[in-house]
Parts: C-alpha cells; structure tokens; sequence
C-alpha cells in the first residue's frame, strides 16, 4: 500500500519540484496555496483588481507547509527545500521574468534550455526513486538537495548575473 501512495506522492512531487505547479485538487499535498491580499494605488492596476475607495485588492499566490498533510517520514528540513524548488520555478515560468530581471532574449533562452535540461536530469532521479520498493530517506533528502542546488543557481544567474541586481541596488543607493 505504501509504494502505491508514494505514487501519488512522488508525482505530485515531480509537478511541484519541477514545474512549480501544484496540482492537488482534494488537497492531500503538504504544499498548499494561500492567496494573500495586498492594497495599491488603483494608478497602477489593471481593470481584473477590485476597487475599493481609491485602493486596490490584488491577490497574490503564495504556498506554505500543511504539517497535517506533510508524511511523518519526510523531515520538515525536506519539506523546506521542496517548498522553495516550487516557488522558485514558479519564478522562472511567470511570462514576466524578463520585464523583472531585464534581461535579452538570447540569455533567456540559455538559461530556459539550461532548466529544461535540468528537468529531465531530475524527473528521471525522482522517477528511479519512485520504483523503489522502500523510502529511502538518505537518497530522498539527496535529490531534493540537488534540485535545490540547481534552482538556487539558476535562480542566482537570473537575479544577480543577469538582470544585474547588484548595478541596481548600487543605482537605488545613488
């Protein structure tokens, strides 16, 4: 019965780690979505955000752990690392990246290719460990450190190499 959850679970996984999508209709994941509501000016808002006497309510999507749903034998350090793959490749996803990092189309599609390339190094990592009769708590936390440390890259090469984060914090300092 176990490896048939794990199943269930290593897809859901999968979806969240490396498409940053959380599909999870009956909410069984540990992952869950929060919209959070943030007030602006009503200038600066498009026509789909409701009014409300000169402010503006947008949603904003955000995740947390469930420890109700989170399995007892994965740690919460795990659930920490997954969490944080999911959202970052969200980021990497949002049609909007380029408009927020400021950056040409040529490295874009570098740095997709190089996340593409990545996804199936580790769709075929999480598969393999899918198969296995038993959990593996040493190899699950190995994965997901090695997920992490991918995305963390990517995500340092967007923000910081490539959309030149450090030129802006020295321009908004002047």
């Amino acid at each position: 019965i176990l490896f048939m959850t794990n199943g269930v679970f290593y897809k859901q996984l999968s979806t969240w780690m490396l498409h940053g999508v959380l599909k999870d209709q009956f909410n069984e994941f540990f992952i869950e979505y929060i919209p959070i509501k943030e007030e602006k000016d009503s200038k600066e808002t498009g026509p789909k955000e409701e009014e409300a006497a000169g402010k503006v309510v947008e949603e904003l999507s955000r995740y947390r752990i469930c420890p109700a749903l989170k399995p007892s034998y994965v740690p919460m350090r795990a659930a920490e690392k997954i969490l944080f793959i999911g959202e970052a490749v969200q980021i990497f996803l949002d049609k909007q990246v380029d408009q927020i990092a400021n950056i040409k189309e040529d490295t874009t599609s570098q740095t997709a290719s190089q996340i593409l390339s990545d996804q199936l190094k580790y769709t075929t990592l999480l598969s393999e460990l899918q198969q296995q009769n038993v959990f593996n708590l040493r190899i699950f936390e190995s994965v997901c450190g090695q997920i992490r440390d991918s995305v963390a890259e990517h995500l340092w090469r967007l923000l910081v190499e490539e959309g030149d984060l450090l030129g802006s914090l020295q321009i908004m300092k002047e």
